[in-house]
Parts: C-alpha cells; structure tokens; sequence
C-alpha cells in the first residue's frame, strides 16, 4: 500500500539549526551504524476505533502533507552543511502485517525492529517509515519510524498525537513549520545564539579536553555496548528529590551523573552535555522536525562547597539552567568556535560525556511516595538489560533516560568499551541507583561518591 500525499508547500532551504546538529552526529557514526540515530513509535489503536487499513493509509498520507519535515531530503547528501528539499507531492510505502489479537503487539514489535534497524538514504527516501498490523479487515497498530533530522523524540510523540487526530476524523492547523523556523533562524533568533556561544567558548578554554582519556581495556565488539537499569527505586527518589528542590527529575539525574562522573574520570571538573529538546517558545510545542541541540553542564563539586547530594542540587539549579538556556545557537558557527578554541589550547575539546532525556513526558514531582520505606524496598525490582550494541558511537560515554517496559523508567548508558569496560557501566548505573535513593531517604555525603561505584554489584 501506499500513503500519497499532496500540498501547495514546497521549497529548497538550509538545514535548521538542530538538524544541522544530528547531521553532525550522523556522518560521524557514519553509513553502517547511522540507523542507531532512527526515532520508532507503535501506535496502538483501541479497538473500539475499527480503522480500516484504507483509513490508516489515508490518515498516514494527511500527516506527510500536514508537517514540512516529514517531506523534506537532502539536496546534497555528501556535504557537511547540506541544503534540503521540502516535496509538494509524493508517495510512501506502507507495508502491512497480519496476526491474531494474541499476536498483534508482538508483530508490532517486530515490524518495529525491521523498519527502524536499516538506514535511511538522506537524498532519495521520505524521512518516514510506516507499517499497520492488522486482523479481520481492522488496524490494530501503526508503527512509524522516523529519520532523525526529521523529527527528534518529542516531534514523533507530536506526529503520533496527530495521526491519533487523523484517524478520528482531523486535526487543528499546524500554524508553525519547519521552513519558518529556518527563516526565523536567519533573523532575531541569531542575537541569541551569539550569547550562547560565548558561553560555550568561555567553558571550552577552561574544562579538560575530553572527560574519559585513560583506556582500560581493549575495543569489545561491538566496541560501543550498552546497558539499561530498570529501576522503579529511581523513579520515585527522582521524583521525591524534584519535589523537595522544584526541579524537573532529568535535572535530578543530570546532577547525578555528573557527581559520579570524577570517580570514573578521574577530573575534578566535569563538563555533561545535555540534549536540550529547546521547546520553550509556544510554536515550537507543535513543531515537527529536529530541534534538539546540546547544552553544558559544568560542575565542579569541590568548589560548591556542599557536604550531601541534597546540597548540592541545592546550589547548582543555576547551572542546569544555564546548560538549558544556552543550547539554542546556529550550529555552524558553534563548530567554528570549538575549532578555534581546540586550535588555541592544542587539543580537541569535546567532553564526549552525554545525557539525554528520551522520556515522553517528565514526571516532576507529582505523586512522589512519602515513606521512604517504599523507595528502599523497591531496590528488590531493580535489573539490568542489554539492548544490541553499535561498532561506531560520535560520543564514548551517552546517557538516556527512557520509558521502559510496565510502565518502569530505565537509564540507560552507552559506553565506548576502550575507557569504559561492560562491569564498570553496569556499576555506575547501580551507583546512580544508590545515590539517588540515598539521598531521598538518608542523606548521601558526597564524600562516599567514589565507594558508591567500588561497591556497586
């Protein structure tokens, strides 16, 4: 089957400045690991909506004229700042999968794993994969797959919320799209993105040049493996502590991260480079394509002066939010400045030293347990798993908050196995459990950082 689409929007611009950031990350991963970087979503239909494969399609061809990014290619694939090409009419496949009820969601899955673990060629393929799961003539899933300079975690969750929409009949306008971002970017927002450069500048000359220098052991293979703590005991801690100090959870496990990270190190400085969706402004909460660019979190624990990891989320708030604040700024010139910089101190600077927070939603506060007693015992539950590993990874040490399975947050480390062996990621997760829970029920003097990962299963 095929979804068509046609609309009067079309036209040939520049790379907005997000997706010129995962292009980036892209051609440094290269061809043979890039679907890494693929952005899958599995939209379950209730069955009351009895949709019928025709109905999906159509619905799947009204998203594509709905929203600029998901009709856009690169004009010039093999360049590192490429031009792309909104199409005005056009056609993708949609494949279809029959299974039982009993068998839907698991044909889902697997349709999942096929669309989404192949590459996507920039220059000739729409930025969208779609597939339906049917039985008895009725769609019981849709699974999109899309290409991350389309669409970064919250745009897809953006285009599920619209296809949802489609099906049952419309959607409101989308005012705001990815060729009037790109204009926008052009004009006012450039004031902006000079400040955050020179924020990024004046870090870069002072932080150690990248965080992970020692090799502990030779390449595994994959050479970047991953490893995932679900973890019901750090949901609620993160969220007792976001409610104890107003700060969102991914700022609660930013801080976290980069507190361990000198017993791994071995800086006293730790520089973390946050994934910042930058969706502040109305019009961006509708925007589908890549807006997501790095922020910088710059913690020196010692000169905070705090004894306990409640301290110290006490007074570095300000820090993660300047990180938030000054990830927004045309990419281009921010590679420029880290050349000039590393040319000045003679090295190359990059922390490679990641977190990224792929929830759907950040759950705050809200509902945080209030014996502690609970938060302790749910410990019991923790384990850890291992998704498939990739042979090359743009950054050696990367951190993801995700929605796992039964509805339990994982955080998830991928790791460069030359300075992070497989044993010392699945003891840095459990410390971060540790730490966390600590300090939601006990106090963590941050004095017993370095025996939280020593001690760690």
């Amino acid at each position: 089957m095929e979804a068509r689409f046609a609309t009067e929007r079309a036209g040939t611009v520049p790379l907005a400045w997000g997706q010129r950031a995962i292009w980036g990350a892209i051609r440094d991963v290269g061809p043979g690991s890039d679907h890494y970087y693929n952005v899958p979503r599995i939209v379950r239909l209730p069955r009351g909506w009895r949709i019928s494969p025709d109905a999906a399609v159509a619905a799947i061809g009204r998203l594509l004229a709905r929203h600029d990014a998901l009709r856009s290619r690169l004009c010039q694939e093999g360049q590192a700042d490429p031009l792309q090409t909104v199409e005005s009419r056009g056609a993708v496949a949609v494949e279809v999968a029959e299974a039982p009820p009993d068998g839907a969601g698991a044909a889902a899955e697997t349709l999942r794993e096929r669309l989404a673990g192949r590459r996507f060629s920039y220059s000739e393929d729409l930025p969208l994969r779609a597939g339906l799961v049917t039985g008895g003539g009725v769609v019981s899933h849709v699974v999109l797959v899309l290409c991350h300079l389309a669409a970064d975690a919250f745009a897809a969750d953006v285009v599920v919320r619209d296809l949802r929409l489609l099906l049952r009949g419309g959607a409101p306008p989308a005012p705001y799209q990815l060729m009037d971002l790109v204009a926008a970017q052009g004009g006012r927002a450039a004031r902006g993105s000079t400040a955050a450069l020179g924020y990024w500048a004046g870090h870069y000359r002072a932080i150690p040049h990248t965080m992970f220098p020692e090799a502990r052991g030779a390449p595994g293979s994959p050479r970047f493996q991953q490893a995932v703590i679900v973890s019901r005991a750090i949901d609620l801690a993160t969220r007792t502590l976001a409610r104890r100090h107003g700060v969102s959870t991914a700022t609660v496990l930013l801080t976290a991260v980069a507190a361990l990270v000198p017993a791994v190190s071995g800086h006293r400085t730790v520089a973390v480079t946050p994934l910042v969706n930058n969706r502040f402004a109305p019009e961006s909460r509708t925007l589908v394509t890549s807006l997501c660019q790095l922020g910088l979190f710059v913690l020196d624990i010692e000169a905070t002066g705090a004894a306990t990891f409640d301290e110290l989320l006490a007074r570095t708030r300000h820090l993660a939010l300047q990180a938030y604040r000054y990830a927004r700024y045309d990419q281009a010139e921010w590679y420029r400045m880290v050349d000039a910089v590393s040319g000045e101190r003679g090295l190359p600077v990059f922390p490679g030293c990641c977190f990224n927070d792929q929830r759907a939603a950040d759950p705050l506060g809200r509902d945080a347990p209030a014996d502690p007693r609970q938060v302790v015992a749910a410990r019991a539950e923790t384990r850890i798993r291992r998704p498939p590993g990739v042979e090359r990874l743009n950054c050696g040490f990367c951190v993801h908050l995700v929605d796992d399975e039964d509805g339990v947050p994982g955080v998830a480390l991928t790791a460069d196995t030359v300075t992070m062996p497989p044993g010392l990621v699945d003891r840095f997760l459990h410390a971060v459990e540790a730490l966390v829970v600590g300090a939601a029920t006990a106090g963590t003097p941050l004095s017993a950082l370095p025996a939280l990962i020593d001690g760690a299963p």
